[in-house]
């Protein structure tokens, strides 16, 4: 009776497909970005408060990351900092 038990009150895992985990690993990111970004005392920006000149540090569409919100045809749900914040990612 107890092994029945013990097979009822396990907890089922949800099996994801590929493109959900890619999705969940990316907002994994964005929260460890934030909070980054929180410490820091920089306010992140996405697509549409970005500059010209501000970097990609993270985006769906992983071409995108590193290059300049100017270059930027779409969003793709990214985020960016300035040039100097961008430095300091860098560092860590």
């Amino acid at each position: 009776m107890a092994a029945r038990h013990s097979n009822q009150t396990k907890k089922r895992r949800k099996s994801y497909s590929e493109d959900e985990l890619e999705l969940r690993r990316y907002h994994s990111d964005v929260r460890k970005f934030k909070n980054w970004c929180y410490e820091n005392g920089i306010e992140p920006k996405t697509f549409n408060t970005a500059d010209g000149y501000d970097i990609c540090i993270l985006s769906r569409n992983e071409y995108c990351i590193g290059d300049s919100r100017i270059s930027m045809t779409e969003d793709n749900e990214s985020y960016y900092l300035s040039p100097q914040d961008y430095e300091k990612w860098k560092e860590g």
